[in-house]
């Protein structure tokens, strides 16, 4: 799905890039929460299930996505944080 379509499932109309919103997710998201960055100030909504986790956040020009994969809760996650353009900021 692209995180376009993960907004529409919930309803949530973000000021994310055009570039971000089009980016490929996987994930069964049921729910969300949010979770504030007091240091920078920053608000992110997180999707969460057992395989998959993504943090949007429309002020983070610098990494407005982060997505994260794992295996298992056990194995090491793969996370990829992404700016506003759609570019790869890093992975882990």
């Amino acid at each position: 799905m692209k995180i376009r379509d993960l907004l529409n499932q919930f309803d949530l109309f973000l000021k994310i890039s055009d570039e971000v919103m089009e980016l490929e997710i996987e994930g069964n998201f049921k729910s969300y929460s949010t979770m504030k960055d007091d240091e920078f100030g920053h608000t992110y909504y997180v999707f969460e299930d057992s395989n998959h986790r993504v943090e949007l956040s429309e002020t983070n020009y610098n990494c407005m996505l982060v997505y994260s994969t794992f295996p298992d809760r056990e194995s090491p996650a793969h996370v990829v944080c992404y700016n506003d353009l759609g570019g790869i900021v890093s992975v882990t």
